[in-house]
């Protein structure tokens, strides 16, 4: 089992997870939750909802 401590020392089959404990991965988590909290979120019932709504980003 990984640590959730940053200053954990990798053993060899966690190396596949390092990114994790990067910092920034860490930035990217921290502003994910940010926007969670601040209700910065949406909630799809369908892809195709997600899609129409990411088309209409971009527009």
């Amino acid at each position: 089992m990984m640590s959730k401590h940053p200053d954990h020392h990798l053993q060899d089959d966690e190396e596949s997870q390092a990114y994790f404990w990067s910092e920034s991965w860490q930035q990217a988590e921290r502003e994910a939750d940010e926007d969670i909290r601040a209700g910065r979120t949406a909630r799809f019932d369908t892809v195709d909802d997600l899609i129409a709504d990411l088309e209409q980003e971009d527009s």
